[in-house]
């Protein structure tokens, strides 16, 4: 081997684009909607047959028997790792928690082991960008999380693994549908870190990102993404995806003000915090959005 080429997956814009050079008709909405299952990757794009809707897609490709994706998490494990079973591993137990795991949690599942093996298995997994590795605060000592931002991975081991559903079609609506919807958006948004830093014009400032989550407080108070930054202030990001524009009501705008309040006093940050709405459809302007600094919408997600 005498050069390597890191292959990124296409961001919204590349996904937008590729879909018009194919002439395919997607609006930007559906196109978010297929980012959170099938992520940039364009061999699945061209999977997408444009006469049928995004949910009869995702019926078709990986819920049938013989839909082109149904096995494809595992197949993808075994072609790229000569021994993918750790790899699994690790991808299942960083599955199981929201914010990540650190190093230490993987080392105590018996499957995985703590060697030279983990910290190979660990690089591997990051270069191939199924997980991310980050540290939880400019403060803190303990070691780095990984957390799984591959979106088809994690519908994967979400739906998929032992026939969990019978089909998405009949799933949209549900609660559980909406609780994966939302996570989904969260790691949509992890995966355009640059968008959103340009959308509030801080692309040349240098930032932390990483998710947040209270030690003391009870009840428990947990922040989907703070940007920590160099010039003093902390962006804590709230991402909501809905139908139409997101609307905060008076008591969001209460949980807000406290996550902010218990932030502060644990974190003892001196930064200032600028409240910042991600929403996939806008935010409403109401009563109860005063305490909102800054806000980046779907649409410009697509920068």
């Amino acid at each position: 081997m005498t050069k390597q080429i890191h292959l990124l997956p296409f961001t919204l814009r590349e996904c937008e684009e590729f879909f018009k050079a194919g002439s395919v008709p997607m609006t930007r909405q559906q196109i978010m909607e297929a980012y959170m299952v099938f992520g940039g990757i364009p061999y699945y794009l061209t999977l997408l047959n444009p006469r049928r809707s995004i949910a009869q897609n995702i019926d078709d490709l990986c819920f049938r028997e013989n839909g082109g994706l149904r096995y494809e998490s595992n197949l993808l494990f075994s072609s790229l790792f000569r021994n993918d079973r750790k790899h699994s591993a690790v991808i299942h137990a960083a599955a199981l928690k929201r914010g990540g795991v650190t190093r230490s949690e993987l080392a105590e599942i018996k499957e995985i082991g703590d060697n030279e093996k983990l910290t190979l298995t660990l690089a591997e997994l990051e270069q191939c960008g199924f997980i991310r590795k980050y540290r939880s605060g400019a403060s803190d000592k303990k070691g780095f999380l990984y957390q799984i931002i591959d979106p088809f991975t994690l519908f994967s081991l979400t739906f998929l693994e032992n026939a969990k559903l019978p089909s998405w079609s009949g799933y949209i609506g549900t609660p559980g549908y909406y609780a994966w919807r939302g996570n989904a958006f969260e790691i949509l948004c992890l995966n355009h870190i640059p968008e959103i830093k340009d959308t509030l014009g801080i692309r040349g400032v240098e930032t932390m990102e990483y998710p947040w989550r209270s030690k003391s407080s009870s009840p428990g108070v947990q922040i989907d993404l703070l940007m920590d930054r160099k010039d003093g202030i902390i962006n804590l990001c709230e991402m909501k995806c809905s139908d139409q524009a997101y609307a905060i009501d008076a008591a969001y705008e209460k949980k807000l003000l406290e996550k902010i309040a218990v932030f502060r006093q644990e974190s003892r940050s001196r930064k200032a915090i600028h409240l910042t709405m991600v929403t996939s459809n806008g935010l409403v302007h109401n009563a109860h959005a005063g305490n909102v600094i800054s806000e980046v919408s779907g649409e410009e997600l697509f920068r």
